[in-house]
């Protein structure tokens, strides 16, 4: 019979064994992050930063199984949407665009990009500084950088947060952010932030998470940086006549707003700018709200490449500051796609000799240029929509 002395180390030792792999992965962790050193310092990181922050951090594998994680369903666009211009989210908006109403003046004398846009970005991107995430944005980005589905990636992540760090321009215990590191009341990622933030208040520190001055100015200045067009609509909601040419309905192609008049197309609400064009935008297809989108619309995308995105943040900031909202129902009842039923869709694109990118199950610019050219071979209204009608149709094989 095991003595009691016996089965105690018995069991003490299974324990250990169960727990090993997981020392062991703890022991290379900290054998990778030693060995970023070298780089560190090539990125002008002080050794007493570095070691301060590697000294006893340990891997979360939180973000790890976040990164793994796929949607089984695409969102619909209209849900997105509406999502961004609740009533709950509209009023925290209009309460907070009042607070900062100095903050709005300085950045558009300064930086040249209106509030509607800056405030569609700042409730957004953490509800107007209430949700900007309780992560440690070091830990997180090295565990992504050792075990990530990105780990270069999130390597340059890590450093470029070490960076800011060794910098001053925010404390260790509050550099906080998302599971992914995007940080802050602006949500940069951190080589975000080095590109693009901006001391507004002059303290010499870019501090996006307590400061909202330099939270607005550094987001509008990511607009600025990346071709914000002063003084031009990022779009708007429009009427299409009964018999629209739909030559006219590439999204890509700019057409002055002169023109769009002289087809018909009339603005909902407001008359047309007199200076500029746009393209044609039907995110929901003919039978939801038609939209003329201009190159300030790409320069949204640029922070956040999703459509519905770009949409929410710019109909999130009209509405803030007393816009309606769309005057055209969205098709609700309509069945849509699942991001199965997408890749699938991309896969008989490509098959069929159109060009649209990785096939991911997402609807993007490229997904919808090539549906518009098999909706004009089959005789269908070109309106870009990947629809379960455009599925069938492919199936087909007409």
């Amino acid at each position: 019979m095991m003595s009691r002395v016996s089965r105690r180390a018995f069991i003490g030792g299974a324990a250990s064994a169960v727990v090993s792999p997981v020392l062991a992965q703890s022991a290379d962790f900290q054998n990778f992050l030693r060995s970023l050193r070298s780089e560190v310092r090539t990125a002008g990181v002080s050794d007493a930063t570095f070691s301060s922050v590697i000294e006893g951090l340990t891997l979360d594998p939180g973000p790890v199984a976040s990164s793994r994680k796929q949607s089984e369903f695409t969102r619909p666009f209209w849900d997105y949407v509406n999502g961004a211009v609740s009533a709950a989210r509209l009023n925290a908006g209009r309460a907070a665009a009042q607070r900062a109403g100095a903050d709005f003046a300085w950045v558009e004398r300064n930086l040249g990009v209106g509030r509607q846009v800056v405030a569609g970005i700042w409730g957004m991107e953490s509800n107007f500084g209430t949700a900007m995430g309780d992560k440690d944005v070091l830990r997180s980005t090295a565990s992504l950088a050792f075990s990530g589905t990105r780990a270069e990636f999130y390597r340059k992540q890590f450093i470029a947060a070490l960076k800011i760090l060794d910098e001053g321009h925010i404390s260790r215990d509050r550099m906080i952010g998302s599971w992914a590191g995007a940080m802050g009341q602006t949500q940069f990622i951190p080589t975000s932030f080095l590109k693009y933030a901006v001391d507004g208040d002059g303290d010499g520190r870019k501090n996006i998470w307590g400061s909202t001055r330099d939270a607005l100015a550094s987001a509008a200045n990511h607009l600025k940086v990346d071709g914000w067009i002063a003084g031009l609509p990022w779009g708007f909601e429009v009427s299409l006549p009964t018999q629209f040419d739909w030559a006219f309905g590439d999204r890509t192609a700019r057409h002055t707003f002169s023109k769009w008049s002289a087809l018909g197309v009339r603005r909902v609400e407001g008359s047309m700018p007199s200076n500029g064009g746009a393209g044609l935008f039907l995110p929901a297809g003919i039978n939801g709200p038609a939209l003329l989108i201009t190159d300030n619309f790409e320069v949204i995308r640029e922070y956040n490449t999703s459509d519905s995105y770009a949409v929410g943040v710019g109909h999130l900031g009209d509405r803030i500051f007393g816009g309606g909202g769309f005057a055209k129902a969205w098709p609700v009842k309509e069945p849509q796609l699942s991001n199965a039923q997408i890749a699938e869709l991309q896969r008989l694109l490509q098959a069929k000799g159109h060009s649209m990118g990785t096939i991911d199950g997402r609807i993007g610019k490229g997904t919808r240029k090539a549906v518009q050219a098999v909706q004009k071979s089959f005789g269908m209204v070109p309106d870009g929509h990947p629809s379960p009608a455009v599925l069938a149709r492919l199936r087909g094989g007409v």
